[in-house]
C-alpha cells in the first residue's frame, strides 16, 4: 500500500484577489483609508474565502505576487494581520 502524503498548494497573486477594487471603492465612499502600515488593505470577504479554502484543503499558501517582497520585508506580521 502506498502511503504517499498528498500536499496541496495555492499559488496566490494578491492583486485583484485579496485587494479588490470593489473594497477599495467602498472604503473611499465611506471616507476610510485604503492603506495601513503594510500597504493596501485586503477585502475581508475574500480573505474569509481564502481562509475557508485553506481550512478545507489544508493547502499551503505560496505567494506568487510582487507582494511577496513585502512579506519578505515585513515578515509574518503582514500575513498574520491581514490573512490569518
Amino acid at each position: 500500500m502506498d502511503n504517499k502524503i498528498e500536499e496541496r498548494y495555492i499559488f496566490l497573486d494578491f492583486d485583484g484577489v485579496l485587494n479588490t477594487m470593489e473594497y477599495q471603492t467602498a472604503l473611499q465612499w465611506k471616507g476610510e483609508p485604503g492603506y495601513d502600515e503594510y500597504g493596501t488593505l485586503f477585502d475581508p470577504y475574500t480573505v474569509e474565502y481564502l481562509k475557508h479554502i485553506i481550512d478545507r484543503t489544508s493547502a499551503r499558501l505560496v505567494i506568487s505576487s510582487s507582494w511577496r517582497l513585502d512579506v519578505l520585508h515585513y515578515g509574518r506580521d503582514l500575513v498574520t494581520n491581514h490573512i490569518v
